[in-house]
């Protein structure tokens, strides 16, 4: 009934990545982030549903041998709109979908106000923080 691989590697593979997810979307792992710079979309985030559909695909031919006639077509359907969403995440994320956290620094990036950008912003002279490089006047 049960598939012995998958149950030994998909499934622990599966409740990993939703703890990661889940430790990225209450920011107790922001440097999950990180892995936003492989993909365009959000992976760290995506991470959360790619793990939720792995860790339900060792039951898969279980719960569709249930004789109840409508558990088993909806937790089928729950777990593909995992499956979707997590691969569509790692590309283009709803911005309903991120936590506020992120949602707030992706708008400080834009503003130009994060911590980068306040470092090395151009100043009105022309130079950056360029003072470590400037030639000395004797």
């Amino acid at each position: 009934m049960f598939s012995p691989a998958l149950l030994l590697f998909v499934l622990p593979l599966g409740l990993f990545l939703l703890v990661c997810g889940l430790g990225m979307y209450t920011k107790k792992w922001p440097i999950l982030i990180f892995a936003d710079a492989f993909l365009p979309g959000h992976p760290g985030l995506a991470a959360t549903y790619i793990g939720a559909w792995m860790a339900t695909l060792p039951f898969g031919s279980w719960w569709l041998s249930w004789n109840v006639p409508v558990l088993p077509g909806v937790l089928s359907l729950l777990s593909t709109v995992c499956m979707v969403i997590g691969l569509v995440g790692c590309f283009w994320m709803p911005r309903f979908m991120q936590p506020a956290w992120l949602k707030e620094t992706e708008d400080e990036i834009k503003r130009g106000e994060d911590a980068y950008s306040l470092e090395y912003r151009r100043q009105p002279d022309g130079g950056g923080d360029a003072s470590a490089f400037k030639e000395e006047k004797p």
